[in-house]
């Protein structure tokens, strides 16, 4: 496989993330292309690329414990070489992970060393992810005036080119822990909309979090949207998705 045609099979790889279908038959070959690609040329760089955006889909579908071992081994590939973008990237998904798994202090600590990688030349949605998950962090703390500046420092985007959900997920939490449940619902639902899309696996993942807030809100509609969300994972293949939807939709109410 030439450089070119390696490039081609990362680009139709991401696209297949993006839409959900990354476990589809076309998914699973391209994955075993690219792997093929970094063992027999050494290219570092699609290698870590190719296990990040792996250890973003699990991140987004649930699959923690599986996350966690593919962020090490991406780690193992970049750390020690140089190569900023790869390892602020890296730590931003540490950060995510950590924020995940209920462990807002270590995540603060991943994240503001994704934010002290952060270059002149760095892209401005890059700088936003990172800023967003500071201020979810600090919202978990409990340091709401923190989490507020943070969120407040984020630009607007009238379309999203990148995966927002660190943005929507920290404007959800302020607007939600300000006492405004009903307009943070509101909001979640209208970011969601707008991804549906591009970004299916988030879209999901977001649809989780809308249920669980609908469910404390008490409104019946959550095991309505829950049940949603199972179908949807299910005709794409993500079983762990499909069995956090399940659980919720038949658990009982806070």
């Amino acid at each position: 496989m030439s450089a070119l045609e390696a490039k081609a099979a990362h680009r139709l790889f991401v696209v297949l993330l993006s839409l959900g279908k990354v476990n589809s038959e076309i998914g699973n070959e391209c994955e075993r292309v690219l792997v093929g690609r970094t063992e027999s040329t050494g290219d570092l760089k699609l290698k870590y690329t190719t296990l990040a955006n792996r250890a973003v889909w699990q991140l987004d579908t649930g699959d923690l414990d599986v996350a966690r071992e593919t962020l090490r081994e991406a780690g193992s590939v970049v750390l020690g070489t140089g190569a900023t973008h790869e390892q602020q990237n890296l730590a931003t998904n540490w950060g995510d992970l950590l924020l995940r798994e209920g462990s807002p202090s270590e995540a603060l600590e991943r994240f503001k060393q994704a934010q002290a990688l952060i270059e002149p030349g760095t892209r401005s949605f890059l700088r936003d992810v990172v800023r967003a998950g500071i201020g979810l962090c600090e919202a978990r703390l409990g340091r709401l005036s923190a989490a507020e500046r943070a969120s407040a420092a984020l630009r607007e985007y009238e379309h999203y080119y990148f995966d927002p959900s660190l943005l929507i997920r920290l404007r959800v939490e302020l607007t939600w822990r300000r006492g405004r449940r009903g307009e943070a619902i509101e909001l979640l639902s209208d970011e969601r909309s707008r991804i549906e899309q591009q970004f299916v696996p988030q879209y999901l993942s977001l649809g989780l979090l809308e249920a669980r807030l609908r469910r404390r809100a008490s409104d019946p509609a959550a095991i309505r949207l829950a049940s949603q969300i199972k179908e949807q994972a299910q005709n794409l293949g993500i079983s762990s998705l499909a069995s956090q939807a399940s659980a919720l939709a038949s658990s009982p109410g806070d």
